[in-house]
């Protein structure tokens, strides 16, 4: 896929995707690719957000989905992601708050039920 069109965003965005669905340790270089050919698309950093929290920094991660959802207010991914690195801090409340804005901006996220229904777990 990189060879067909390595100066595209979106071709480093989805290949960065699979590394990351893959584990894989380039997935950071890839997704560098992607930010450096788009600074500012809303995909590749919300990616760089869910790097950061693979690799536990959730403190960096919430940073991450913060600007995000700032970029973006009107999406669901980023308040998800956000109850996703709040909970793993340990902020139960303030992460279930973060789940119900994802529902509230779409109530078609099947994650946001999920990750909703493990916090009060």
């Amino acid at each position: 896929m990189q060879a067909l069109e390595p100066q595209n965003a979106k071709t480093q965005l989805y290949l960065s995707i699979v590394l990351l669905e893959q584990h894989k340790t380039d997935v950071a270089a890839a997704c560098g690719r992607a930010l450096a050919l788009d600074p500012k698309d809303h995909d590749a950093l919300n990616l760089v957000g869910r790097i950061v929290f693979e690799r536990n920094d959730l403190d960096g991660a919430l940073m991450h989905f913060c600007h995000d959802l700032a970029m973006k207010p009107y999406l669901a991914d980023a308040p998800n992601n956000i109850g996703n690195a709040l909970k793993g801090l340990g902020k139960l409340d303030e992460a279930l708050k973060a789940y119900l804005k994802a529902l509230a901006l779409n109530l078609d996220v099947t994650s946001v039920y999920i990750n909703y229904a493990d916090a009060l777990a």
